[in-house]
């Protein structure tokens, strides 16, 4: 049992607002479901036991992958969408990260369209792009 069971055990099913925001909103049971849709996805083309990296503005894109990551076994390394590019070289230098999510895998899974500024993460990092960003490994 971790975090995400503790969060859901009593709330998977409720129709009730979990983030109220002027440009977004999602129940308990849109964000139950959502996430388990990224976790059991995860699980299958990452493992378990990795650092995952998140790059994304908040939102309820990122609680859902964060959580998603958490759900499947896997460490969520959350980013500043915004960081420069030497404090993300730095990150990737001195962190044993393997994963980074792809927004476009993600979005057609569980949504029709995302915000545009955020990165996301299936395979091994080598190389990344995200918003004019390169991450070497």
């Amino acid at each position: 049992m971790n975090v995400f069971d503790y969060l859901f055990a009593t709330t998977q099913h409720l129709e009730k607002d979990f983030v109220l925001g002027p440009k977004e909103t999602i129940s308990f049971k849109k964000l139950h479901e959502d996430s388990l849709k990224i976790a059991s996805y995860l699980k299958v083309n990452v493992g378990q036991n990795q650092n995952v990296v998140l790059i994304s503005p908040n939102s309820v894109f990122f609680i859902t992958v964060y959580l998603g990551i958490l759900k499947s076994g896997n460490v969520c390394v959350p980013l500043n969408f915004s960081i420069e590019q030497d404090n993300l070289d730095f990150i990737i230098e001195a962190s044993s990260f393997g994963y980074h999510i792809d927004i476009n895998i993600m979005r057609d899974m569980v949504w029709s369209s995302q915000p545009k500024n955020f990165s996301v993460v299936t395979e091994k990092v080598k190389s990344f792009t995200g918003q004019g960003k390169k991450i070497k490994k």
